[in-house]
Order: structure tokens, then sequence, then C-alpha cells
């Protein structure tokens, strides 16, 4: 009787001795291989979802910044003299990378007001929007004072290149302007400009490695210009 006891004991005992070594390590292979790929999912969806984030803010700052230079473009005018009948062109300055111009934007009891605007890219790449208020000698517009009454960034970093300017202008016949040196264009050539294109290149904020751009294209003509423009 104690014989057959003690035998079915150790037969119980084999049948719990558990998992062997060699399946153990399988088991750890099966599983690090699974958090790697798990792991590897979560990574690549978080930087998706990151930079399409930042490239969202990008787009949508940069598409504010259009709709402020377009504005203040359509609303150019040519300025009145009063020592000859000849016009102050609508842009005193013309280049690939800044413009300034002489814009219709305030209202005031009197009528209305240019402003003279300019717009120029900064050391950080940003759009900085600078402007001068006008000063009435007579019925004529004057900006007597070099210092501006207001300057403010419009935009984050953009990317700004020969074959991708931020300003391109147009003559009557939609043709392009070609300037000189930084594409500055003379006199002679800011009086034959009646629209501008402007491309904003932006780029995801967070400036990652796997960079992605966005592109923001607007052709914006000047309806004002030859119009006199005296209170």
């Amino acid at each position: 009787m104690i014989s057959q006891l003690r035998a079915r004991l150790e037969r119980t005992g084999d049948q719990e001795q558990g998992i062997s070594m060699s399946e153990l390590l399988v088991s750890m292979l099966v599983f690090s291989v699974l958090l790697t790929v798990v792991a590897g999912m979560y990574v690549s969806i978080t930087r998706s979802s990151n930079q399409s984030q930042a490239i969202d803010a990008s787009t949508r700052v940069a598409a504010n910044a259009m709709n402020e230079v377009s504005l203040v473009i359509r609303n150019g005018t040519t300025i009145t003299q009063a020592s000859t009948t000849d016009l102050i062109a609508a842009f005193p300055e013309a280049k690939s990378d800044s413009l300034t111009v002489y814009s219709i934007l305030d209202s005031t009891s009197a009528g209305l007001t240019p402003v003279k605007v300019q717009f120029w890219i900064n050391a950080d790449r940003e759009l900085i929007e600078t402007r001068w208020a006008a000063t009435k000698t007579g019925e004529y517009w004057t900006w007597p004072s070099s210092t501006p009454s207001t300057s403010r960034n419009l935009s984050g970093s953009l990317l700004v290149s020969e074959e991708k300017p931020l300003f391109t202008y147009l003559d009557e016949a939609g043709t392009k302007i070609t300037g000189g040196t930084n594409g500055t264009l003379s006199p002679d050539q800011r009086a034959k400009v009646t629209s501008v294109s402007i491309t904003m290149r932006v780029e995801a904020a967070d400036g990652g490695a796997d960079l992605r751009t966005v592109d923001l294209d607007n052709v914006v003509g000047v309806p004002n210009l030859g119009n006199v423009r005296q209170e």
C-alpha cells in the first residue's frame, strides 16, 4: 500500500514540473519581437501626428500672413506730388524678398489716408510688416519720419530661394518683370508693376529631420494704380 502511494505521488510530481528552459527562451523571444513591432508602430504614429500638427500650425500662420500681404498690396496706390504732375509709383521698393508699397488702409473723418508699408524677411526667415504713418501737407501726403509707427511679425520660418522667391512682379500683360541683384526693380520697372505673385513656403514647425514643406501661392492685382489719391 505504501509503495503504491509513493508511486502515485512521484507520477503527480512529474506532471507538475512546469516549462523547460528552451520553452522559456522561445517565449521571451516572441514577446520581444512583438514588443519591438508595437513600439515601432507607436513611434511612427506619434511622429506623423506631431509633424502633421506642426505643418498645420505653420500653414495656418502663413495663411494669415498671406491674407495680410494680399490686402495691403491690393489696396496699393500711386501718390500725387506737389511739385509735379507725375505720380509716385505705388512701389517705392520692389525686391524678390521684400517690398514697400503705399496702400489705402486707414480711414479718418477727413477721408482715406495712405500708409507706407514694408514687408521683409529677418535673419530668422520670419516675415515682418513695418508701417509708417503719413503726414498731410496741404493737399498732399508725405512720410517725413524714418521711424516706423508699427512693426510686427507675421509668420514663422519661411523658405525663400531664387527658384521660389517671396515676391514676383508682373506687368499689365502678366509677364514677369526681371530685376537685378536680389530681384531689385529699377524705378522704370516698378512703375510697370500691376500685380504681384506671392509665394510662401513653410516647413514643419518642429524642424524635424523628415522635413515637409507646403507652398501657398497667390497673385494679387493692384487696381488703384494711376488714381490720384489726395484729400
